[in-house]
């Protein structure tokens, strides 16, 4: 790490000729990125930093910043690509949603519901030939295998029902739509920034083709933030996007909320990120106060075992 930060300090000094320092940012979950803020004359910028040369990684990040500023979502502005491997990016601070939403009055959680209903708007409205392939039923089952990998092995080591949950999960996924459109993928409290009282959108890498719930899904049941009223934000959404089929949001949902617990036994198990641990109970709050969860009785009964350890 030291060596890395070294090569990219010398990099970054001979692109801005001055004489900068630099930090890591933590709390990042990429695998394959690592993130720095370069300090230089009372100002700062981000380094994006691929671990091997990623052409194919930066030029997406490049396209898709286009395409997100061109339709009207405030997204960090790109400084300069160097290598094949670093991006350096406008800095836009420490404030997060997750951050901003949790120390807000009802004033200030109000008016951020109104403008994440507008930010999902606009992405839903992104042409769906910009998306990076297609988040179809195959790729959903992997993302819920992940899951019984990752958070059920480590919380039930020796469990035997991997059959049954599997059946369960391929009639979960079976049971989503295939009505697809542009989505960010990642949309939650922790991947928007708020600058100056606008809102940026971050980690959009894996833009593609989704089900049209799968984003909203995210931030209504997000893991990281509790939202003042679900009811209030969806009328919200509902009033610019259309009326909700509001089974296809609760399977969309339950999805989401299993997938994120995979991430979450990953890193706390694989990688030792701790942090994520304290996430786990507001997930599986969403997924046992979700009506779609008892269609699905050998995962419920699973997430009851590990919930009462």
């Amino acid at each position: 790490m030291k060596k890395e930060r070294s090569e990219l300090k010398s990099i970054i000094e001979k692109l801005l000729s001055k004489n900068i320092s630099i930090t890591k940012i933590r709390g990042e979950a990429s695998t394959k990125r690592d993130f720095f803020r370069i300090f230089f004359e009372r100002k700062s910028l981000v380094a994006m930093v691929y671990g091997a040369y990623s052409p194919d990684e930066t030029d997406r990040i490049i396209k898709l910043t286009s395409i997100y500023k061109e339709n009207g979502i405030m997204v960090p502005r790109i400084h300069t690509v160097l290598s094949g491997r670093i991006i350096i990016l406008e800095d836009l601070g420490n404030i997060s949603l997750q951050r901003f939403y949790s120390k807000g009055n009802s004033v200030v959680k109000k008016n951020a519901e109104v403008k994440l209903a507008e930010i999902l708007f606009r992405i839903l409205s992104v042409p769906i030939r910009y998306g990076n392939g297609k988040l179809d039923n195959s790729r959903l089952l992997s993302e819920l295998v992940f899951f019984q990998n990752y958070f059920v092995k480590n919380f039930l080591p020796g469990f035997v029902k991997k059959d049954e949950i599997t059946n369960d999960f391929i009639n979960l996924t079976g049971k989503i739509d295939n009505e697809s459109v542009f989505a960010h993928r990642d949309f939650h409290s922790r991947n928007i920034f708020v600058q100056n009282d606008n809102f940026y959108i971050i980690d959009f890498q894996d833009s593609l083709i989704a089900n049209k719930y799968y984003d909203m899904a995210s931030i209504v049941f997000d893991s990281y933030m509790k939202l003042r009223s679900k009811k209030d934000f969806i009328g919200n959404i509902e009033s610019l996007c259309g009326k909700i089929d509001y089974d296809q949001l609760f399977l969309v949902a339950l999805q989401r909320n299993i997938k994120a617990l995979g991430t979450f036994g990953f890193q706390i198990f694989e990688r030792g990120n701790r942090s994520y641990k304290k996430y786990i109970g507001r997930t599986l709050a969403h997924i046992f106060n979700n009506p779609t969860i008892v269609k699905f009785p050998e995962v419920k009964k699973t997430l009851e075992l590990i919930s009462n350890l």
